[in-house]
């Protein structure tokens, strides 16, 4: 039995009225302000209801989007971390690779000295030196490993280059180069034809900041011209140690690097340039996505509280 003052638990979520078994209005329509349930209240219709909540919020649409944009970023990035620096692609070299490097050995030449970053260098000229080559490995300046290196120290990027007929054999190809703080190796399979007189690592120290912009821009895969002087160098600080340099290409193991004093240096041809900058652009696209993901799920949180 009924009473008139007993509820269906019907309520208008329009405005708010309870229906009650007295009401006259029809069962799909509020006795209040006429509104239909089925418009203003989805959970009373299991089918609207489904469609509603499958229906995806502006925010989350957004969040989706930039999980696909990050998604092919990483790929992309990927891509490009193995094929930048690809010594087998295609790059014509430049007929100057092709000759040995210039070097003039001096009898008179006077010591001086450089000043970089408040520290004194005193440089011992050694030779005129002029060098056409392939950058086939280069130390990591940036990394945990090379602390001698950085914006602070007269030395720079340290180069390991390849010219002559080791290109036009195309042995440098099959060879694997390998750099650390100081020195680099290369390793091939037998029966490659490698000549170690046409390959050298090259320490490139200057106080010109015109210079070490060009130096740092260096990558692998790069066609480079360097021209200087072979020196040997001391840190003002380091009174009993000298960093000497090498003369002669057919060296090899401790001392066997050049050491270039360098007046000037031009990248003739970039390697794989493409790649480089997909690589950089795919880095900071994750970036730059990861960080507006996390400001969209911080809205969302802030849209469910409310």
């Amino acid at each position: 039995m009924a009473f008139g003052g007993s509820t269906v638990h019907t309520r208008c979520k329009r405005c708010g009225y309870m229906r009650t078994t007295i009401d006259e209005a029809p069962m799909w329509q509020c006795p209040k302000c006429q509104a239909a349930y089925a418009k203003t209240d989805r959970s009373q219709d299991p089918v609207s209801q489904l469609h509603y909540r499958r229906q995806p919020t502006g925010l989350l649409r957004l969040q989706r989007f930039l999980s696909s944009i990050f998604l092919i970023s990483l790929v992309v990035t990927a891509l490009a971390y193995f094929y930048k620096g690809d010594l087998t692609a295609p790059t014509p070299i430049h007929p100057d690779l092709l000759s040995e490097p210039i070097q003039q050995l001096l009898t008179n030449s006077q010591d001086f000295s450089v000043l970089y970053k408040r520290e004194k260098y005193n440089v011992r000229p050694v030779a005129d030196y002029e060098l056409w080559g392939l950058v086939v490995s280069h130390n990591n300046i940036s990394g945990l490993m090379d602390s001698y290196h950085d914006g602070d120290s007269v030395d720079t990027k340290d180069l390991c280059v390849v010219w002559g007929g080791n290109l036009t054999s195309g042995s440098y190809q099959q060879a694997k180069y390998t750099s650390g703080a100081w020195t680099c190796y290369y390793t091939h399979p037998y029966g490659v034809s490698f000549n170690s007189s046409q390959f050298s690592n090259n320490h490139l120290i200057t106080a010109d900041q015109a210079i070490r912009d060009i130096i740092a821009e260096i990558r692998i895969g790069d066609q480079v011209h360097v021209k200087g002087q072979l020196v040997d160098y001391q840190a003002d600080k380091f009174p009993d140690f000298w960093r000497k340099s090498s003369t002669t290409r057919a060296d090899s193991g401790n001392k066997a690097c050049e050491v270039v004093f360098v007046s000037k240096i031009d990248i003739l041809r970039k390697g794989t340039a493409g790649w480089y900058a997909a690589f950089t652009i795919g880095l900071w696209t994750m970036l730059v996505v990861f960080l507006l993901k996390g400001v969209v799920l911080y809205l969302e949180g802030n849209e469910k509280r409310h």
